[in-house]
C-alpha cells in the first residue's frame, strides 16, 4: 500500500514525514460541562469579560425610532417598562455561555397554539422572560424544507408548578451560542451552539496561569538564605530544631523592628531578588490571545488605554465598532424584527411609516462633530447657488446641528419660530383683512358728513 500525503513533504529534511514531530499531533475535541462553564464564567474575570462585554456594547445605545413623536414615546415607555433592553443583553450574555430564549406573554390563545401578530390589539404584551438553555427543553427538530420553521424546534416545554407547559416556537424568540456544524454532534447541540468559553479557554487559562504565577513570584519578591555552621549535624534533635526556629524569629524580628540583621561571625546571610524580566511582556502577549478569542482589542479586554507613544487605539476601536455592529445586525435585529409587530400592536401604533436604527457607537469629539457640520454647510451652499431652495437646506442644515449636540436649546428655537410662523396669516387671509380695514375706513370716512367718498384700497 502507498500512502498518499496532502501536504508539503521533504523526505530530506523530514519535514511531512514520521520525522516530524508535528505529523503526530491532532485536534481533540474536549467538551466543556456546565458545571465546568458556570465555574470558569463565575471565578475568572477575562472569561467573565468575553462574556459581558459584548453583550453590553451590543445593547449599549439601543436604537432610534423613526415615526411621529407620539408614537416614539409610546414605544420607547413600552421599552422602559419591559426592561427590554436589559432582557436582551441577559439573553445575548446566556447565548454566548451555551444559549437562550426570551418567552413572549402575549394575550391570545394557549400557549401552545400559534401566535397570529395581525389580530393583536392594544395591551397585548404581558411579559418578556428570559431563560437559559438549561431550563427550557426543546423538542423534535422540524425537518421540513418548506416549513419557514426549519431546523428549529416544533415546540418548547417549561416546567411549571406542577407540570410541564407546552409553548409554540412563534412564542419564543431563541439566541443560539457560537456555530456548531450538525454533521458530528446531535440535533439539540447544533441548534443551540456553544460556549464561547469552549473555543477561548485554553487562552484564558493561559493567561490566568500567567497573572497568577505572576503574583507568586511578587510574593516572593526577596529570599533570605542563610548559612548555618554544622547544620547537617545538629538538625537530628528537637532540642536543636527549636532553637534553630528561634534563632530564625529572633532574625526576621530584628529585621522588621529595628532594620538590622544580627547575626553569629560564622553564619551567612544572602538575600535573592527574583527577577521581573519580561514577565510584563509575557502578560501582555497571554491577554492579547485571550483578548483576540473574544473577537475584542486588548484595550477593550484589559479596560485601559493603548501603550506606545503616538499610540491612540482609534482604529482598535473602530474596528471593534464594526464588529459590535455585525453582532447587532446577525443577532439583535431578527429577534427585534419579530417583537416589534407585537410590540406596535400592544400600543396601539399601525404598520405605517414606522422604523429604527441602532444607535451609533462611536461618539465623535465636539471638534469632529463642528468640522462635519462646516462640511454640510459648505454643501448646502453650493447646493444653494445651483439653485435648490433654500427652505429645504435649511432645515436639512439645522436638522444636522440639532443631532451633533453642539448647539443646545436650538430645537426648541426652531419649534417656537415654527409656531410662531403658523399663527400669521396667510397671503390670502392678509389680503382679506386689509380689505376690510379698507371697507371699514371707507365707511367711516363717509359716516362724518364729508362728500370725499374715494374708495380706499
Amino acid at each position: 500500500m502507498t500512502m498518499l500525503l496532502d501536504g508539503l513533504a521533504n523526505v530530506l529534511t523530514g519535514s511531512g514525514t514520521t520525522a516530524d514531530k508535528r505529523t503526530h499531533g491532532f485536534y481533540h475535541y474536549a467538551p466543556l460541562g456546565w458545571q465546568q462553564i458556570d465555574a470558569m464564567y463565575r471565578s475568572s474575570w477575562s472569561a467573565r469579560k468575553i462574556v459581558d462585554k459584548p453583550a453590553s456594547e451590543m445593547c449599549r445605545e439601543k436604537r432610534n425610532w423613526q415615526a411621529d413623536d407620539a408614537d416614539i414615546t409610546s414605544l420607547e415607555t413600552l421599552e422602559r417598562d419591559s426592561k427590554l433592553w436589559a432582557k436582551l443583553e441577559e439573553a445575548v450574555r446566556l447565548s454566548r455561555l451555551g444559549g437562550a430564549v426570551m418567552v413572549l406573554g402575549v394575550k391570545q390563545g394557549l400557549p401552545d397554539q400559534p401566535l397570529r401578530p395581525e389580530a393583536l390589539g392594544p395591551g397585548c404584551l404581558q411579559y418578556l422572560h428570559v431563560m437559559s438553555r438549561q431550563e427550557i427543553t426543546i423538542g423534535e427538530i422540524d425537518r421540513d424544507p418548506a416549513s419557514d420553521n426549519f431546523g428549529c424546534p416544533l415546540y418548547y416545554e417549561i416546567m411549571g408548578n406542577s407540570a410541564m407547559v407546552r409553548i409554540h416556537p412563534s412564542r419564543v424568540i431563541p439566541f443560539r451560542g457560537e456555530y456548531v456544524p450538525s454533521v458530528y454532534t446531535n440535533g439539540e447541540d447544533a441548534f443551540w451552539g456553544a460556549s464561547i468559553l469552549e473555543t477561548a479557554r485554553d487562552a484564558i487559562r493561559n493567561f490566568d496561569a500567567a497573572t497568577n504565577g505572576f503574583a507568586s513570584i511578587v510574593e516572593d519578591a526577596s529570599i533570605d538564605v542563610f548559612g548555618i555552621p554544622d547544620l547537617l549535624q545538629s538538625v537530628g534533635t528537637a532540642e536543636y530544631e527549636g532553637r534553630l526556629m528561634r534563632r530564625l524569629t529572633l532574625a526576621a524580628t530584628g529585621k522588621s523592628t529595628h532594620r538590622a540583621l544580627i547575626r553569629d561571625a560564622n553564619e551567612t546571610w544572602e538575600q535573592h531578588q527574583a527577577s521581573w524580566a519580561g514577565m510584563p511582556d509575557i502578560i501582555a502577549s497571554y491577554a492579547g490571545l485571550a483578548a483576540a478569542c473574544g473577537d475584542m482589542p486588548a484595550t477593550v479586554f484589559l479596560g485601559k488605554s493603548p501603550d506606545g507613544m503616538n499610540a491612540t487605539g482609534e482604529g482598535d476601536m473602530q474596528n471593534w465598532y464594526r464588529t459590535v455592529d455585525g453582532w447587532r445586525e446577525r443577532d439583535l435585529r431578527p429577534a427585534l424584527d419579530r417583537l416589534d409587530p407585537i410590540m406596535r400592536a400592544h400600543a396601539g401604533i399601525a404598520d405605517g411609516d414606522v422604523w429604527w436604527e441602532f444607535g451609533s457607537l462611536y461618539e465623535e469629539s465636539d471638534t469632529v462633530k463642528a468640522a462635519t457640520i462646516k462640511t454640510v454647510a459648505d454643501a448646502a451652499k453650493v447646493a444653494y447657488d445651483m439653485g435648490v431652495p433654500a427652505e429645504p437646506l435649511g432645515n436639512a442644515l439645522a436638522a444636522a446641528m440639532v443631532e451633533s449636540g453642539l448647539y443646545p436649546g436650538l430645537d426648541a428655537g426652531m419649534a417656537q419660530i415654527a409656531a410662531e410662523l403658523a399663527e400669521l396669516p396667510s397671503a390670502a387671509e392678509a389680503a382679506e383683512q386689509a380689505a376690510e380695514e379698507a371697507r371699514l375706513t371707507a365707511e367711516a370716512l363717509g359716516g362724518t358728513g364729508g362728500e370725499d367718498n374715494t374708495e380706499v384700497e
